[in-house]
């Protein structure tokens, strides 16, 4: 059965949640489609929104105005790969937000922190978090320039995913403030984040099984082109979409899988279909949480090329705990200890620093290399 039959026939069969978690890339995603059911009231999600590419494509569908914050959107369907698609359906053109504009690239960590009215992708300004009376992030200072490629590591428990969290708006703040191109994002919700120019992927893959590959990426790109629903027009009408997710599967190199259902790809190519929902949206700051995690030797290394590939001109953030993946993928690294960044400098000097060797070796065997033993 084709796309375009089960278009017309999407209105007759009874939605199904997606397997995908809230927060996620394609949780968003897809979730344009579902409140493209027949005449009748729209149900509401029972999901809070997540910080992430394809929310801002959900949310985009819940309303019919083209201001103000959208409604509730109702799950993303999780039926056969025709009928999820189709009933994002019918979509009309309308004025999508402005992309986020590039920040200036240069300058020292040292500097983007001191300098006054300097604009950077990304900056964290005396960045605190905490639940009762545990301090989870202590005072983190982050300034990172568009363009450049910034690891995060630390041990277990360090504060890393709650350091995410905060950047993509699923935590808020205790304390302190987070920029993006110059913009405060405290207390912004995560699809309003991610519209300004901020996408993040999660640590368990996040996708459509039930799509295919074009139709996954398909839902990635609706709100970066400006669409809202209608009933007047069909997905396969919407030739600048369409075109742009052919793109994003060439980019990816699942263009020869182009029909395949998720389900069925790959670790590693279920892996890089997440990569592409989350740049489908047209974000300038990406955030990727443990991308290759689970992956062989062989596969990581494919993976770290490809997302060089696929994130050249965009400022890119990534939690790892392989140590080859973060030298071999960051212009810098930051290294967080107990909510707190302890050195952030380019791979070779934070290789040789004293604290992050006492940070992951303990102090005897720092003390050990620094005397040559």
């Amino acid at each position: 059965m084709n796309a375009s039959t089960n278009e017309t026939q999407a209105s007759e069969r009874p939605r199904k949640s997606s397997s995908a978690p809230p927060g996620s890339a394609v949780h968003e995603g897809a979730s344009v489609g579902a409140m493209n059911e027949a005449p009748g009231r729209p149900k509401r999600s029972s999901a809070p929104p997540g910080g992430s590419a394809a929310h801002a494509v959900a949310s985009v569908g819940a309303t019919e105005r083209s201001d103000g914050p959208p409604r509730a959107s109702s799950a993303p369907p999780g039926g056969s790969a025709a009928h999820a698609v189709a009933s994002v359906g019918a979509t009309e053109r309308s004025d999508g937000p402005p992309r986020a504009s590039s920040a200036p690239s240069g300058g020292s960590a040292a500097h983007a922190v001191a300098s006054v009215g300097a604009t950077y992708a990304l900056e964290l300004k005396d960045l605190r978090k905490s639940f009762g009376k545990t301090e989870i992030i202590r005072g983190i200072n982050l300034a990172v320039p568009a363009g450049e490629r910034v690891g995060i590591i630390g041990p277990n428990g360090a504060g890393k995913s709650t350091l995410f969290n905060l950047i993509s708006g699923r935590f808020e703040p205790s304390s302190g403030d987070v920029l993006l191109n110059g913009q405060r994002l405290n207390g912004k919700k995560p699809f309003e984040i991610n519209r300004m120019g901020l996408s993040r992927s999660f640590q368990i893959t996040n996708i459509f099984p039930k799509l295919s590959v074009f139709e996954n990426l398909r839902c990635g790109v609706l709100w970066s082109l400006g669409y809202k629903y209608t009933f007047l027009k069909f997905l396969a009408d919407l030739d600048d979409a369409n075109d742009r997710a052919d793109e994003l599967m060439r980019m990816i190199k699942l263009d020869k899988k182009r029909d395949v259902l998720a389900i069925n790809l790959t670790y590693a190519e279920q892996r890089a279909l997440e990569i592409g929902i989350t740049i489908a949206g047209g974000a300038s700051v990406i955030l990727l949480d443990e991308p290759t995690a689970g992956m062989s030797r062989s596969e990581t290394g494919r993976f770290i090329n490809l997302i060089k590939e696929v994130t050249v001109g965009k400022t890119l953030l990534t939690v790892e705990h392989d140590m080859g993946v973060v030298f071999g993928l960051a212009d810098k690294i930051a290294v967080v200890v107990y909510g707190e960044v302890i050195a952030y400098d380019t791979p070779g000097a934070v290789r040789a620093d004293q604290r992050v060797q006492e940070a992951y070796l303990g102090s005897s065997v720092a003390d050990q290399q620094a005397e040559g033993h």
